[in-house]
């Protein structure tokens, strides 16, 4: 019993630490690096629907996504800076990544030891703390690992469900990603919001029965994400970021010079009805 609440106590201090160690400046510096690096390698990153970004009155929230690539992690911090900017934010990452990055620290980004016991109590503590004042928010790549955007099913992390119980105000927001090539060299960057769920509509529901709800919820906005990716058509997106339209810069530096000498407007993309 001693030992149990040593752990505790020490998972407490720690999540103190996670507060105190991020910085607004850092945030705010790599979120401009991270913003300048999609711009660079990617075609777009487009949110579905114009009228899906995410309107969400809540004091808490928690925005819980699937896992495909490196890259979330930096979307995430694009994402905080673009549409959260009211919010703290934090995210829990693989303990030995962040003994890698720790950096990542400074962004709010909190370790998490993987399938052990201790990890989960230093989870569920940290996530206590990060939630604990208003204006909090985490993202959560809730599978815990990478995994295809077509694998099913999902298997979400059965962590994911004990966030309910730490703040009857906090908002659950499903977030699908998925990256695909269109017509450019680059590829497109997706993202789509799923309808919210609030900790209180599933107070009463068992931990599986949470984990299974915010499950299909997140599953059907992948879903809606995919039919929008199959679809190719820009109109059914926003754009949040405009990055490069390139094929080859000696190429396109002689297209340019050709433009020029007709007296017409350059549109370096692939698509020739793009800007």
């Amino acid at each position: 019993m001693r030992r149990e609440s040593a752990r505790r106590l020490a998972a407490r201090d720690e999540a103190n630490h996670v507060v105190a160690r991020r910085s607004k400046t850092a945030l705010a510096f790599f979120g401009y690096i991270f913003e300048r690096t999609l711009k660079r390698d990617f075609h777009a990153l487009r949110v579905l629907r114009a009228g899906n970004l995410p309107q969400v009155a809540a004091t808490r929230l928690v925005v819980y996504a699937n896992h495909p690539s490196w890259w979330d992690g930096v979307l995430y911090v694009v994402l905080a800076r673009r549409l959260f900017e009211n919010f703290r934010a934090f995210a829990p990452i693989d303990a030995k990544m962040l003994e890698q990055y720790a950096i990542l620290a400074r962004l709010g980004a909190f370790g998490v030891a993987r399938d052990s016991s201790q990890g989960a109590v230093d989870f569920i503590e940290t996530s206590r703390t990060v939630l604990r004042d208003p204006g909090s928010m985490m993202f959560v790549a809730a599978q815990g690992r990478f995994a295809d955007v077509r694998e099913r099913p999902l298997q979400l992390s059965p962590g994911l469900a004990h966030l309910a119980d730490l703040a009857p105000d906090v908002i659950f927001l499903p977030l699908a990603v998925e990256t695909t090539f269109w017509i450019e060299k680059q590829p497109e960057l997706l993202i789509s919001f799923g309808q919210p769920i609030s900790a209180s509509s599933i107070a009463a529901l068992s931990k599986q029965q949470r984990l299974a709800l915010l499950e299909e919820r997140l599953d059907q906005t992948m879903n809606e994400l995919r039919a929008g990716s199959i679809g190719r058509d820009h109109s059914q997106f926003e754009t949040l970021i405009e990055g490069r339209s390139q094929i080859n810069a000696v190429y396109d530096a002689w297209r340019r010079l050709l433009a020029f000498a007709r007296g017409r407007d350059f549109r370096p993309g692939h698509d020739p009805g793009s800007a």
